[in-house]
């Protein structure tokens, strides 16, 4: 990844401290001169992720004034965000107080800091590009004697220990790899003593713990926190070693369930081997492995699953079940900072992709899909679908030309282009309305020629031909607009073996043109083709209509 990252703190962060690394193997990290916050606000370059880093006790060293440096601190936020550059406002609020002053009367700090955080917090909702990490949710887990360290102020102006900037950084990473890379996709859960307690063979439908007191309400909760996953866009799973019908009869018949039998995307129960079940899921639901996620309490189970399938991220379920609730709550694994409309329709997309590639397994394909009555529509970008343009851009590998990531703000910046047009793609059929599915950008490279410079398409409606449609679509978008040439742009990647089968069967020449290649800048192992504009015939519209 190309991003820049530009910091700023209240506070010196000793640039050279080791665990910073952690962030420089993704992100190019320059770091302002300490206390200069105005030289990030102020940075202009549409590539740099802004990071403050401010703590409440470094704004109010001086006392006089304070609420009116602070709301001009948030007004030169504010302006920084119109820039729709990502800023990450990291903020600690602890300042130094004692009880028994405040036990009659609040001091008066509470209320700039109030106003301050409730301000950050309007301003998110307003807009998209600001994150903010609350750095006192972490330092209180671990305490504020461990974390702030009044030696270290002294000596170099650092305000936290070791530890401290070991927490405040790990914190930005996860946001980071939130916005910047995909969250895992599927989860697949044991049934037995995982999501209810016993064994449902020997204890029966009504005999398993679930609900009521001590261990029952521990998987009852555990149950909770995996519904709120679905519903935030995670696709559940079940490869269980055991006979269906038991299985069904707990998720139909016992009322203590908080799961139920449709909130399952697929089942695999049975009494294979789970590693078999997984690659099954995965083929099914047209997903690769590196997007599943694997929870079982048996520690064999879990090995043979990394021995089998190392792709999959396997989660050590520690003995304690009462740990689970937290463990699986915070987990980065699923971490997402926005949910869009087709987050919350996932569940049953994905019974839809199921029940797609069974009835295909069984069919002709053309006709097949000649009868199950497609209905693509191409639109153009805006406001309203930014988020779902983002998150297509970071979560699709199989079907994805160049896998170019782009975060919301990137999006924002790339649709008020002059020289770039972005189209959309959204399908229905007779399994469903899929939502939007597919996104192409191009870049006007002269009056002649165009270069695609992103193209994609949802795992979740591959099968169905519409890479083609949508290609022979914006040809014709192009066409009327006199252009005569298409340059493709491909980078292979250990997971885009579908987009490169895709170009191979378009029979195009590759393009050596010095000229064109210095103003299209390729990445890497880029690659080139040329298509006729002109002179273009695919035969996708055969099944649409």
């Amino acid at each position: 990844m190309n991003k820049k990252i530009i910091i700023g703190s209240t506070s010196f962060l000793l640039p050279k401290y080791k665990y910073w690394e952690k962030i420089k193997k993704n992100f190019e990290v320059n770091f302002a001169t300490y206390n200069n916050l105005s030289s990030v606000l102020e940075n202009k370059s549409k590539e740099k992720i802004k990071i403050l880093i401010i703590f409440f006790e470094d704004l109010i060293q001086d006392e006089t004034n304070i609420k009116k440096k602070i709301i001009f601190l948030l007004s030169e936020i504010e302006k920084s965000l119109n820039s729709n550059n990502n800023l990450i406002f990291c903020y600690s609020d602890y300042f130094s107080t004692e009880i028994i002053r405040n036990s009659k009367q609040q001091n008066k700090l509470f209320e700039i800091n109030n106003f301050l955080k409730k301000k950050i917090y309007s301003l998110c909702k307003i807009y998209s590009n600001l994150s903010f990490i609350d750095l006192d949710i972490e330092f209180k887990k671990i305490g504020y004697n461990k974390i702030l360290d009044k030696r270290n102020w002294y000596l170099a102006r650092c305000r936290v220990s070791e530890k401290g900037l070991d927490v405040i950084i790990e914190q930005i990473n996860k946001l980071l790899s939130s916005i910047y890379y995909p969250s895992s996709k599927v989860l697949v859960l044991d049934c037995d003593n995982t999501i209810w307690g016993g064994v449902v063979g020997e204890d029966g439908t009504f005999g398993i713990k679930i609900g009521g007191d001590g261990e029952g309400q521990i998987f009852q909760d555990f149950q909770k926190e995996i519904i709120e996953l679905k519903n935030k866009g995670v696709i559940l799973a079940v490869a269980s070693k055991n006979n269906y019908q038991d299985v069904e009869n707990v998720f139909k018949k016992n009322v203590q369930m908080r799961l139920k039998f449709n909130d399952i995307s697929i089942f695999k129960v049975n009494w294979k081997e789970k590693y078999l079940n997984i690659k099954e899921i995965s083929q099914e639901l047209n997903l690769g492995l590196n997007s599943f996620v694997f929870w079982d309490d048996n520690p064999i189970e879990r090995e043979k699953i990394k021995l089998n399938l190392p792709d999959v991220k396997v989660i050590d379920a520690p003995k304690d079940t009462y740990l689970w609730i937290d463990l699986i709550k915070n987990s980065e694994l699923f971490a997402k900072p926005f949910i869009s409309k087709e987050d919350k329709k996932k569940t049953q997309q994905y019974k839809s992709i199921a029940k797609f590639n069974e009835d295909k397994k069984n069919k002709k394909n053309d006709n097949f899909l000649k009868n199950i009555s497609l209905k693509p529509k191409l639109f153009m970008p805006n406001k309203n679908n930014i988020l779902r343009f983002s998150q297509m851009t970071l979560k699709t590998n199989q079907f994805n030309l160049r896998t170019v990531r782009m975060s919301e703000a990137d999006v924002r910046n790339l649709i008020n282009q002059k020289n770039e047009i972005s189209f959309m793609c959204e399908v229905k059929d007779i399994y469903g309305d899929h939502g939007i599915i597919g996104l192409a950008i191009l870049k006007k490279i002269n009056r002649d020629i165009f270069y695609l410079k992103n193209f994609l398409l949802s795992c979740r409606i591959l099968g169905r031909k519409i890479e083609y449609w949508f290609l022979e679509k914006i040809l014709q978008n192009l066409k009327k607009k006199n252009a005569k040439s298409l340059v493709i742009g491909f980078i292979p990647s250990e997971k885009n073996h579908v987009a490169k089968l895709f170009m191979d069967s378009l029979k195009l020449n590759k393009l050596n043109d010095p000229k064109i290649n210095s103003k299209i800048k390729a990445i890497g192992k880029e690659k080139l083709f040329l298509k006729d504009i002109k002179n273009f015939k695919f035969k996708a519209d055969k099944y649409y209509g």
